[in-house]
């Protein structure tokens, strides 16, 4: 018993094995973040390039320009569609991804109320219908706010005012 135990103990013991085949995918793992880091680092360079170019352009557009209208200016009506094209397709795929993630977050708020599947799919439907009646009445609450504390304001002009005549 002792000889198995002894045994088990220099197996424990000599780690060779295992230290090279760690050391190996350390080895992997590293140019693996090396090369993400590179990678990342090269489209920061790339993005910060590309608003810079933006600026570039924007200091001799009229105001109300937008990169359509850019993209036409510069590149002919070839320029606007593909301009166009690309920023329906960047807009939509953002707008797929805050909806789907707004829908998984309340997903896991809720109780489970039905297969996993449509409980996301209800989440989702209930996700977007919610903020985009918040949206869409978003203006009009503002409105009110705005009009709430500027009468607000108002008031707390007319009451300091009233209070430094009476100290006098």
């Amino acid at each position: 018993m002792n000889k198995n135990i002894g045994k088990y103990l220099d197996y424990l013991r000599d780690d060779d094995w295992r230290r090279d085949a760690c050391y190996a995918s350390h080895i992997c793992w590293n140019r693996f973040y090396v090369l993400q880091s590179f990678y990342l680092f090269f489209l920061w360079i790339l993005l910060t390039y590309s608003a810079l170019l933006f600026v570039e352009v924007y200091q001799t557009a009229e105001h109300d320009a937008g990169i359509g209208t850019l993209a036409a200016q510069y590149f002919g009506r070839p320029g606007r569609i593909v301009a166009t094209t690309v920023l329906m397709i960047f807009l939509y795929a953002l707008l797929s991804a805050y909806v789907t993630g707004g829908g998984a977050i309340l997903a896991s708020t809720l109780p489970d109320f039905a297969a996993p599947d449509l409980k996301m799919k209800g989440s989702i439907l209930a996700f977007t219908i919610l903020f985009s009646v918040f949206r869409s009445n978003w203006y009009k609450l503002c409105g009110c706010l705005k009009s709430f504390l500027i009468c607000c304001d108002d008031c707390g002009l007319i009451y300091r005012a009233w209070i430094d005549d009476s100290r006098n």
